[in-house]
This record gives structure tokens, sequence and C-alpha cells, in this order.
């Protein structure tokens, strides 16, 4: 961790008397020392107090973070009573924090000054936290730091190859750890976390990421009997991942634990054995078991709102009036390259909606997503079987189409959260209008799917999915 000049000065614009130096910007007001610190150093040099950050002469700006050197400054200063001068060395304002935040006692202080931090490779070991000794053994031209470095997709390509290049006594030695790595990789990979990097550090994931990389270890652990519970694990994940997620779920179901999820996601409800729906709304206009059973007998349910949006009998309109857009007004995010972001600049307009289209999105809400569902279900019927589920899905897309753009105004819909309506359109009607996806989940309470264990094996014989 290193003191970041572009935090201490965070606004080139403002003057050294308006507060340019954010950390001693914060203390004028009780106390005058830094500030007539300033006044000093810029009599030294000769600069206006008034003068932008960014218009002063570069070694001035130098001299003011860093440090004066050798070079003696004449510091003049006001105790209240009395002035007094001195003749010293100037330490920097970064040496300045920097040695009150390794000298203080007080944690808040401390925590006060890491705002002006950033992380930064170690020079000996450029970030890789391990002795010259153990970066010299390489396996396949790589040392373990740049293995750390390949995504999981990468690295399981990687392991899958590097037997290639074993001797016979090479590839004995290392079969059973090869084999231990690389399904470790694989349950990462089954759960969606393909473009993570294995060196990523866990402070940087997502709640579902974590959730997701936890998962992973308990299948690679093999337990049975285990009751799991997850909150929403399908947070961040694309259609296609997001099936293969599903089959993971599945995978711990049939070694034979039980598995509990709260969900508000479509396939998710539509896989489950075993579907809770509470409602009607949500917070404190909810709290009661609407409808349970199995997936159909939720869409069949008469006071399912997750069952009437399911079924189609229900949608949310799309507004046919869009807001006009202000092209003066915009928030431009410049350079990011956080986590996965590489060097992404982007203006956004303010005061719309914005859907943000991305492959790790929260759940890509396009045509093929709605064209995978529909294939699931046609997969479904096919295992059931039934004749009565493939009529009754063609009365709901009529349904479908004749309700596409009627707004729904009933009084238990109104009592649901902002939050809930948050998601994008996917997919074009007749007319060239949009009708919303998402919105069917919109209405949805929290639905929680019952996977069962083997012990109820004559369910599961019956079960869609989970």
């Amino acid at each position: 961790m290193r003191f970041e000049p572009n935090l201490v000065v965070p606004d080139a614009s403002l003057s050294l008397e308006k507060g340019a130096i954010y950390p001693w910007a914060k203390t004028g007001v009780t106390s005058p020392y830094y500030e007539q610190t300033l006044e000093s150093l810029a009599k030294h040099y000769k600069v206006s107090m008034k003068t932008p950050w960014e218009r002063l002469p570069k070694h001035v700006q130098l001299a003011l973070l860093f440090g004066s050197g050798e070079e003696d400054v004449t510091f003049t200063y006001w105790d209240g009573s009395r002035n007094y001068s001195t003749e010293k060395p100037f330490e920097g304002v970064i040496g300045n924090i920097e040695r009150r935040w390794k000298e203080t006692d007080s944690d808040w202080v401390r925590e006060e000054l890491s705002r002006y931090q950033a992380s930064y490779p170690c020079d000996t070991c450029n970030g890789y936290r391990l002795k010259q000794q153990a970066l010299a053994v390489k396996i396949g031209g790589k040392h373990i730091g740049e293995v750390g470095d390949l995504s999981i997709k990468a690295a399981n390509l990687w392991f899958a190859d590097i037997p290639k290049t074993f001797t016979k006594q090479q590839t004995e030695i290392a079969t059973r750890i090869l084999k231990e790595i690389r399904d470790r990789l694989k349950f990462l990979n089954d759960v969606g976390l393909e473009y993570l990097t294995l060196s990523r550090a866990s402070a940087t994931l997502s709640g579902g990421e974590s959730q997701r990389i936890r998962l992973a270890s308990q299948i690679g652990s093999g337990l049975t009997g285990v009751l799991y519970v997850l909150d929403e694990p399908s947070i961040g994940l694309h259609q296609r991942d997001n099936d293969r997620l599903l089959e993971t779920l599945k995978h711990l179901r049939n070694i034979g634990n039980t598995v509990i999820v709260v969900e508000h996601d479509e396939d998710a409800i539509m896989a489950a054995d075993h579907v809770v729906d509470i409602g009607p709304g949500a917070g404190v206009h909810g709290g009661e078991i609407i409808a349970q059973g199995t997936p159909q007998d939720i869409l069949d349910a008469p006071n399912s709102l997750t069952g009437d949006y399911l079924s189609g009998r229900r949608q949310v309109a799309v507004p046919r009036n869009r807001r006009p857009r202000d092209a003066d007004k915009t928030l431009t995010v410049v350079g990011a390259r956080s986590n996965n972001l590489q060097n992404v600049t982007a203006s956004i307009p303010v005061g719309l909606v914005h859907l943000h289209h991305r492959r790790l999105g929260r759940r890509q809400i396009l045509a093929a997503d709605r064209h995978a569902v529909q294939s699931r279900r046609a997969q479904i019927e096919q295992r059931q079987g039934s004749p009565r589920r493939a009529r009754q899905d063609h009365r709901h897309r009529a349904l479908r189409q004749d309700h596409r753009h009627r707004p729904v105004t009933d009084r238990t819909h109104a009592a649901l959260q902002p939050r809930d309506l948050h998601r994008a359109p996917s997919r074009r009607s007749a007319s060239g209008s949009r009708a919303c996806r998402n919105p069917k989940r919109a209405a949805m309470s929290r639905a929680a799917f019952l996977s069962t264990s083997r012990a109820g094996a004559a369910r599961n014989a019956r079960a869609t999915a989970f």
C-alpha cells in the first residue's frame, strides 16, 4: 500500500487556498497549522495560494507532495499570541501523512489516512508475494504466480495440456495432484466462475461469486445428507451460466443432499421439485404462503402473482413514450480498469433508466434468453409426456399476445417494491414495440424451492428437474 498523489489531490482545478491538498484541507477549520505551512511554501516557491493546482509548475507540485529534499524552507506560524519562524527541509504532504499513519496509536486516524492509499505490486516479487527462490521453479515455462494469474478457464486448459511435457516419472508423480486440481477447476467452471483469475482477491468478489465458490467447494467435498440454503445464487450470471448452475444444484441433490434456494429466477423456479410461493407482496405486504407444490401447481394457483406472471396471465406494459435524453447532461466514466474492466470509457445520460449489456450481467435480457426458456419448457414437457401442459402453454402464449400492452393496475401489484421493476425488456412484438420479459418476475413474491434428497425417491422420479 502506498499513498497515491491522485487521492491526495483529487481535484486539480482547486487552488491551495480552496483545499487542493485534501487531507490537509479537512483540518483547516480546527487548526491553522497546515494552512500556514502551505502559505510559507507558496511564498518560498513564489506561487500564489489562489493558483489552481493544475497550473502550478511541476517542480512545485513535486516539492509539495514529496518534500523539498535538502533544501531548507522558512516556515512562519501564528499561535494566537505571537509569530515565530523555523527553517528546515519540508517532508512533503505524502511524507507527512505517511509518518502520521505509521506513528499514530489511533485506529480512527489510521483508517482516515488509509483513504489516500492505493495498492501497488511489490518491486521485488512483482506482487506474487513469494521469494525469488520459489518463483524460480517453473513447470511448462510458468512459475506458480503466473499460473495464478490465469483465469479459471485458461488454467483448466493449461493443466490439461501440461502432462504432455512430462517424462514418465514426472507423470507418475503428478497424476493424482493434477486430478485434484482439475476437479476443483471444473467445479468452479460449472458454477459460472470461469472468468475469475485464481489470484483474484476475495475482497473484490461479489456476494453471488463468493456464494458460488463456497458451493463449488462443497461439491468437491462429496458430502451427503447435508441441507444447503442458498440466497439468489444466480446473481451476476448469464443465461448459459445459469443453466450450468442449475445442473450443479441438481448434482448436489442427486448425491443425497437437500437444497433450498431463495430465488426470483424463472428458470430456477421451473426446475424445482417443490416451490413455496411467499407473498402476496414484499416486506410488510407479504409473509404468507400463497401457494406451494410443483411448478405446475404454482402456475395453476389462482391467487399466486408468481403463477400469474410465469403463466402470462399478467404482464407489466412497456411505456409507449420514453423520456427524452438531454445530450448536455451525462456522467462519464473514463478508463475504468478495476477487476475485469479493461480500460472502459462510457458516457451515461443523467436522469434515465439504463440497461448496461454485458456478458456477465445479472441476467442478459435478450430474445435468446426467451428462446432458451421456451426450449427448457419443451424439454420438461417431453420428459413429463403431458399434452395438457403443451395445450396450456399454447393458451398462455395467446394470452400474452393479447395482454402485451395492457397496464397492470391492481392494488397488489402497486404494493410491490420499485427495485423489482428495474430490469429491461427483451423481445419484440409484431408491431416492433418491446414486450418486457422480466416484469413477469417483477411481481413475483420471494419464491423458495426445495429439492429433496434420495430419501424421497418416489417423488424425485416424478420431478422435472430438482
